[in-house]
Formats: C-alpha cells, sequence, structure tokens
C-alpha cells in the first residue's frame, strides 16, 4: 500500500507539473500584432529614367525595371548614376528616388478593422524624395528606417538623404515630420531639416538656407570673370508644377491642363490628331546670387512613339537667353531626369528651361508634370 500511495503521488505531482507549465507558457503569450494583410491596389514602378534595377523577394538576380511593375513586401530597388524612379504606393502616396539610391520594403498592407495603412522602408543609401497621403487613422504610419535612425511621417513632403556612412538627413518640405535615433524623438518644424548619425541622438532641427536678398551693386561686365562664391550647406530648389508656373513661359504647340487643386500638366495641342511638335520655354528664376547649377529632374508620362527632352540657358542680365544641352552646345539635350547641369553655367544668376514635346502617333503625346532644378 505504501508503494502504491507513493506511485499515485508521484504520478499527480507529475501532471500538476506538466499543467502548470502549459498554464504559465499560455499566459506568457500576450497575443501576436495585428498582421498586416495585402492591399486590394498594387504598389506599382510609376516612372523610369536610366538604370533603374529590382531584386524581387526571394530572389537573388537583380532585374531591370520597367513602368507598371508590381512590388510587394521584401522587394529591393536602385538606380544608377544619372538615373531616378517614382514608385506609387497602394494608398496613392509616392516616393521618388534619386541618383544612387537603393531602398526596399519591409512592410507594405493594411491592418485592423479601419484598414490602417502600414508602409515600412528601409533606405541604404541616397536620397528620396517622399509625398505621402494625410494619414488620418492614427494607426496608420509611414516609416522610412536608415542606418542612423528612422523617419516617422503623417502626411505631405519631405526628403531623406543617407550618406554611405550612414548619417541621415530628413528635410520637413510640408506637414508633419519626425526623426528618431538612439530611442529618441525629434520632430522637424516645416522649413527644418534633421541630421542624424549612426549610434548618436539626434540634434536640432536646423533651418533650410534661404537665398540671401538681392542687392543693388552693379553687376560686373560680360567680359570680367565673377569666380562662383563658396557653396551653401544646403542645395536650393527651382519648382515648377502649377498650372500658373507652366503657363508663365511661352507656349509653342502646347496646352497647360489643370489636374486638379492648381497642379498643371503640359502636353501637345490636339485638334484631330496631337501636333507632331512643340516647345515651352519657362519664365525665368533669379537665384538672388551667382549660382552654382547640380541637376535638373522632371515627372513625366512618355508613350513609345513620343520622346520630351530640355536644354537650359542662363545668364547675368535676364534677357539674354541662349538654350544648350549637357555639353554646352545647341545640338545636345537632357534627356534623361536627374542629369548634372552643363558646369559652363556656373556663376550665372538667372535660368530658364525649354521643354521639347515630340511624337510620331497621332493619338499619344509626352505629359510633363513637373520640373525641378537644384542649385547652391
Amino acid at each position: 500500500m505504501n508503494v502504491s500511495r507513493w506511485l499515485i503521488l508521484i504520478l499527480i505531482l507529475v501532471f500538476s507539473l506538466v499543467t502548470g507549465s502549459i498554464g504559465c507558457g499560455e499566459q506568457a503569450v500576450t497575443g501576436p500584432a495585428t498582421a498586416s494583410r495585402a492591399p486590394s491596389q498594387p504598389t506599382v514602378m510609376s516612372t523610369i529614367s536610366g538604370e533603374v534595377s529590382v531584386l524581387k523577394a526571394g530572389t537573388a538576380e537583380w532585374k531591370e525595371a520597367s513602368p507598371g511593375m508590381a512590388l510587394e513586401t521584401g522587394d529591393r530597388i536602385k538606380t544608377g548614376a544619372g538615373s531616378n524612379a517614382v514608385i506609387t504606393f497602394f494608398e496613392g502616396s509616392t516616393i521618388e528616388l534619386a541618383a544612387d539610391t537603393e531602398i526596399s520594403f519591409t512592410e507594405l498592407g493594411v491592418a485592423g478593422p479601419t484598414d490602417s495603412t502600414v508602409i515600412e522602408l528601409w533606405q541604404q543609401v541616397g536620397k528620396t524624395r517622399n509625398r505621402v497621403e494625410k494619414l488620418v487613422d492614427p494607426a496608420s504610419r509611414y516609416e522610412i528606417e536608415t542606418p542612423a535612425g528612422a523617419a516617422v511621417v503623417r502626411g505631405s513632403v519631405g526628403d531623406v538623404e543617407v550618406d554611405r556612412d550612414g548619417t541621415t538627413i530628413i528635410t520637413n518640405i510640408q506637414g508633419r515630420w519626425c526623426g528618431i535615433g538612439q530611442g529618441k524623438e525629434v520632430c522637424i518644424p516645416q522649413g527644418y531639416y534633421l541630421t542624424i548619425i549612426p549610434k548618436q541622438v539626434p540634434g536640432t532641427p536646423t533651418p533650410v538656407a534661404a537665398p540671401p536678398a538681392p542687392t543693388q551693386t552693379q553687376l560686373p561686365p560680360k567680359s570680367q570673370t565673377t569666380p562662383p562664391p563658396p557653396r551653401p550647406t544646403r542645395p536650393m530648389l527651382w519648382r515648377q508644377t502649377t498650372v500658373q508656373d507652366f503657363e508663365s513661359g511661352i507656349s509653342d504647340n502646347v496646352t497647360v491642363v489643370d489636374v486638379g487643386r492648381g497642379d498643371g500638366t503640359v502636353m501637345l495641342q490636339k485638334n484631330d490628331c496631337y501636333d507632331p511638335s512643340g516647345a515651352l520655354e519657362s519664365s525665368s528664376h533669379d537665384c538672388r546670387r551667382p549660382a552654382i547649377f547640380e541637376d535638373i529632374f522632371w515627372d513625366n508620362q512618355i508613350p513609345g512613339s513620343a520622346e520630351l527632352k530640355f536644354q537650359i540657358a542662363t545668364n547675368r542680365d535676364n534677357s539674354t537667353w541662349n538654350f544648350v544641352g549637357p555639353d554646352g552646345t545647341s545640338a545636345t539635350y537632357y534627356a534623361r531626369s536627374g542629369t548634372g547641369i552643363w558646369p559652363g553655367h556656373d556663376g550665372n544668376r538667372y535660368i530658364k528651361y525649354k521643354a521639347y514635346f515630340l511624337t510620331t502617333a497621332c493619338n499619344e503625346t509626352p505629359v510633363l508634370k513637373e520640373v525641378r532644378i537644384t542649385y547652391r
């Protein structure tokens, strides 16, 4: 009897330990976070200029990207020298990759009963411009992680730049942007930028440099060579995208269309067919001082039978305009967005661009949506 009683007690003890451990394990699990699911609309490669490659999730070979290509969680995208790309997310936000930029999609989806937007990116290097649809749902998120920290966005427009050493600069052009580094979050006022150095907390937001006020000093004679001034810390941006911007220029067989909220689109004129060629000469932009010109970018849609190309003119008197291409002659054109501007323009104060529209099909036209020129 004693042996039987001990055996029963041992069995009871073992059963208690097993059931107790299972109970503890169940209590330790708080339940998985709400997983996102694939959205009903795809994320796509909208615009490509130059060399743009995609490494699809689960593969080992980079392939050439193409307009309209669907993208998903785990995909990596990189742009080559002098190249750029625009990606449109499933909910309408866009990200533009400048030259020599690499990003990957950590998560693309919707979550919860309210279909909260979940967009998480990793930016390894390079520069992106992010145009984020306003996130009304507080559970929605648009985040860009970098080797130094993260940019957290609630809406509107901003730039993220990542150097080779991981140093990250987040610029709030419009809306609400914050930066996170080493667990510290710093929100960035509009018109300011924030620098995050790897393994350091973010610094204090700094205002984006504004052009100096114009002076009344006499311009030097044309024969006198004026060396360009030292480069400011941050580049300046001249941007044309509204109906008013485009209509302030000189149109030749092109028309400006208001696509909503004052945004402009330029295309060839059409009667029965689109005109085979046309041009838009922009209004002039005053850089306020002798400038060093960097790059020209544009957003466009170009059917296979159409062509869109640019030339640039600069001067010191705002009256003499000689449009030339990237080699400094009138025989060449800027045909790839993100191309560096001919250095012979450096030291001038005023700038214009001229966009040339061409088509060989009656029912197709190149479409120009935005032009951006950077300078220092």
